[in-house]
């Protein structure tokens, strides 16, 4: 059983940085993750990187 089986996780500013380490992480390690942020490009990258693990979600301002 991998640390984040079953475990769906949501990242803040996942598309770059610590965000998208942090995501990476989890997916290597068997979990789920939910990305939002501003950038919807680089989500985009994010989700293509990260597969069928990852959702993407992102925020509208102003």
């Amino acid at each position: 059983m991998e640390r984040f089986d079953d475990k769906i996780i949501l990242i803040t500013g996942g598309s770059s940085g610590m965000g998208l380490a942090g995501a990476r992480r989890i997916v290597s390690e068997g979990g789920k993750v939910i990305l939002t942020g501003l950038n919807e490009a680089r989500l985009q990258s994010a989700q293509q990187e990260l597969g069928d693990r990852a959702i993407v979600n992102p925020q509208r301002c102003c």
